[in-house]
């Protein structure tokens, strides 16, 4: 339940910290450019555009409480964009330090840091001269688009500082109460059901009304693999690395256990949806990492940047990474060599072929 537990993996700084010059391509530049300029630039000239336009405001104020409370929402923008600028500093030097990519030569474009900070001109009102309750609306409507942009800020420091926790936890909006209804808590079995995920699990399952809020080894067994995998992503680096050797891999390993989370959970939502077992393939858009096929010695297909699909036996060969399976290789054995199996041995080869590996004797090892 606390959220300075988890880190955003996606941020700008931790994909920059993970290129190496060997493994950088033209498609990765391409898309860490795309997302500079189309969500980090642009909002950032958004931004001070709005600033311009503030600047050019006079504010006025008829008592001491709303100069006061204007000129902390003031500070609080401010600070946010040092904030921003200082994180954005970070990222350019890092950038610089990027390797050119070869074939091109095009280099990551930098962040461009916010060029100024906000000031407003303050003006007294003479009661008699102004309807006081008209200047008082007016503040707040000023004070509600200060907050709005503070929140715009953040979600730039979000995007772009190595943790992004310390920018989540220290804005008020993001509470833990609101990190509890996010989308990953919500359930998803009816649209207009606007109740978090807590709470409609609790209706559920008797067994949690006894909480006011289940611990997290309580209601983890209530989320869905996609779910898990979703938090797994963005644990903390120190708790990751220890579930990463609870799981029997090294903490370089990280990326094996993610790639083959996913293949799992492809493999259980065909079986939990009633499909052929013997024709499971993964999906396409699941890539299979290489120091996995390599690890592993798996059979894919590949389209030349990347590889993909893999079948039931070498499927299994990554769930045997985790746990054992005794109980798939007895079930051949049973089966298959019983004294009153049917199948002709050229049909059994076809078949096990189709599902991954033509060998019987690899299929009774796992």
């Amino acid at each position: 339940m606390d959220i300075l537990m988890y880190e955003n993996p996606f941020s700008l700084h931790n994909r920059l910290n993970t290129l190496q010059p060997r493994k950088i391509t033209q498609k990765f530049v391409n898309d860490i450019n795309y997302e500079i300029n189309r969500f980090i630039n642009g909002e950032i000239a958004n931004i001070e555009s709005k600033i311009t336009t503030l600047q050019t405001s006079t504010v006025q104020y008829i008592s001491i409480k709303a100069r006061k409370k204007l000129l902390k929402a003031i500070s609080n923008v401010n600070n946010s964009i040092l904030n921003a600028n200082s994180v954005i500093n970070v990222i350019n030097n890092d950038i610089r330090l990027t390797p050119a990519v070869r074939r091109s030569g095009d280099r990551i474009t930098c962040l461009t840091p916010f060029a100024t900070s906000l000031t407003v001109n303050l003006t007294k009102v003479s009661s008699g001269v102004v309807n006081p309750n008209t200047v008082e609306k007016s503040i707040q409507i000023f004070i509600k688009n200060l907050q709005e942009l503070k929140i715009r800020l953040d979600k730039i420091y979000s995007q772009v500082s190595a943790n992004s926790n310390t920018a989540i936890h220290t804005v008020p909006h993001f509470e833990l109460k609101n990190f509890v209804g996010h989308n990953l808590f919500k359930t998803n079995h009816d649209k207009k059901d606007n109740n978090n995920y807590i709470d409609s699990s609790k209706a559920k399952y008797s067994y949690l009304q006894k909480y006011e809020v289940p611990p997290f080894w309580v209601i983890i067994k209530t989320l869905e693999l996609g779910s898990v995998l979703k938090l797994m992503y963005g644990l903390n680096t120190a708790i990751l690395d220890k579930v990463v050797l609870d799981m029997g891999l090294t903490p370089s390993e990280k990326h094996i256990l993610f790639n083959s989370t996913k293949i799992i959970i492809d493999l259980r939502n065909h079986c939990a949806h009633f499909g052929l077992v013997n024709r499971f393939r993964t999906k396409h858009h699941i890539k299979i990492n290489t120091d996995l096929i390599n690890k592993l010695n798996l059979r894919t297909k590949s389209d030349g940047n990347s590889h993909y699909e893999i079948r039931l036996f070498d499927t299994l060969q990554v769930l045997a990474q985790f746990t054992s399976l005794h109980e798939v290789s007895s079930l051949f054995k049973e089966f298959f060599m019983a004294p009153d199996c049917l199948i002709d041995p050229k049909l059994l080869m076809r078949l096990l072929d189709r599902m991954g590996n033509d060998n019987f004797l690899n299929w009774c090892s796992f």
